[in-house]
């Protein structure tokens, strides 16, 4: 027999315990050589049902005199499906206008009702030549540190996502091209987005790791993996269908 106490806890947890984890959407990108990028958002988890806009904004550089082509889609980059700076961020003293350093950009993402935790955020990233051209692996050390930031309040206040990762570009030394890694950001507690009152910005930094060799860092896709927080009103109404259903079963 289940006592009344007990029926409150297995309510509560209905109520308070989302699903397991899933992707709910992952941003790609499309475009050619200018200042804009086009981003797509595809949902991945069919009970997330909200429709994002989403854009890129305030991409700025360690190279304050940066005058090139803001990104750089040539060689078997060309299609224009990588977020790709064009600024050499294992470098830091190319030639200008390719200055390195670091780079930094925002993902803006607005739109929707629904309540999301976000369990982890992944970034797809690559390293290529400053042609555009996905590099042959080699034994050099190609460093780069990323660091992802969160806003909820339209960039007043920034908070680190997960510690930052420092990484080598470099996985398959001399045997064929760059493959692509995926670096997932975990953060301690859940990120918690309220579509309806807030917009999500996520802010990426690219830079040098004391490495000397030259690296162009891009990203392929990125990935919010979690779950959606069910409704007050909707969750109410399954906690109390389930404790009906308790009720007949009491002897």
């Amino acid at each position: 027999m289940i006592t009344p106490s007990a029926s409150f806890f297995v309510f509560s947890a209905l109520v308070l315990s989302p699903a397991g984890a899933a992707v709910l959407w992952t941003t790609t990108f499309s475009g050619s050589d200018g200042t804009n990028r086009n981003l797509t958002n595809t949902t991945g988890d069919l009970s997330f049902t909200d429709t994002l806009t989403a854009d890129d904004a305030n991409l700025t550089f360690q190279d304050t005199s940066f005058t090139g082509t803001v990104f750089m889609h040539s060689g078997n980059m060309a299609t224009g499906d990588h977020y790709s700076p064009r600024t050499n961020v294992d470098n830091p003293a190319p030639t200008s206008p390719q200055n390195g350093g670091w780079w930094q950009t925002e993902f803006r993402y607005s739109g929707g009702t629904q309540t999301v935790s976000l369990d982890s955020i992944v970034l797809d990233v690559v390293w290529t030549n400053s042609g555009g051209t996905r590099q042959v692996g080699d034994t050099t050390v190609r460093d780069i540190t990323l660091t992802t930031e969160y806003s909820l309040n339209g960039g007043t206040n920034w908070f680190s996502v997960a510690a930052a990762q420092t990484f080598n570009l470099t996985i398959n030394p001399g045997t064929a091209l760059q493959q692509y890694q995926d670096r997932t950001f975990t953060p301690g507690t859940a990120i918690v987005v309220d579509h309806a009152t807030q917009d999500l910005w996520l802010r990426v930094r690219a830079e040098n790791a004391n490495a000397t060799a030259g690296a162009y860092a891009n990203i392929r896709d990125i990935t919010f993996n979690g779950t959606v927080v069910p409704e007050p009103s909707a969750a109410l109404l399954g906690g109390i269908g389930f404790l009906g259903l308790l009720r007949r079963r009491r002897p």
